[in-house]
């Protein structure tokens, strides 16, 4: 499903967000890290259903990484069971990258980022949306800009406490 974003006003904590695929690539893989909180966190967002959008270049950034594990220690792809397509009580509304999409999000100032990162930055920012990543720089560099950023573990934590 594709979804178009569109500038809202303020939102509470719990309606929208927009999830870095980092944070879906450790709910999906069991030995990456911070597999337990981003499960968690995708727990609790199928609880709650709050719209959770995720930018459509996160598809590519999920196989490569995957592939990138794979290359580096397929044994952990072997040793464990991955779902590598989906959670299916999470419908992630994925947002589609185009010309049009870009012209409207690009807008001044902009912080020192990477291009994926920057992504994430002007689509949270343009909508209006609380960002989840595990991106230390990216969330911070998102907070200066006034975007409300999160990791998943402090995101569960201000979900869960309904702030």
């Amino acid at each position: 499903m594709v979804a178009e974003l569109r500038h809202v006003g303020p939102i509470s904590m719990c309606e929208s967000f927009l999830v870095d695929a980092c944070v879906v690539m450790d709910a999906l893989l069991p030995f990456r890290p911070r597999h337990s909180s981003a499960l968690a966190l995708v727990r609790e967002f199928e609880a709650r259903k709050p719209t959770v959008y995720i930018p459509a270049h996160a598809y590519a950034e999920y196989a490569v990484t995957c592939i990138i594990h794979f290359k580096t220690a397929p044994e952990k792809f072997r040793s464990q069971t991955i779902q590598p397509f989906g959670l299916p009580n999470l419908p992630l509304q994925v947002i589609a990258i185009d010309e049009k999409f870009i012209s409207d999000i690009l807008v001044s100032p902009l912080p020192d980022l990477k291009s994926s990162d920057m992504l994430y930055f002007l689509i949270a920012r343009y909508g209006n949306l609380t960002l989840i990543t595990e991106d230390e720089r990216l969330r911070k560099a998102s907070i200066r800009g006034g975007v409300r950023a999160f990791s998943s573990e402090s995101a569960l934590l201000h979900i869960r406490n309904g702030k």
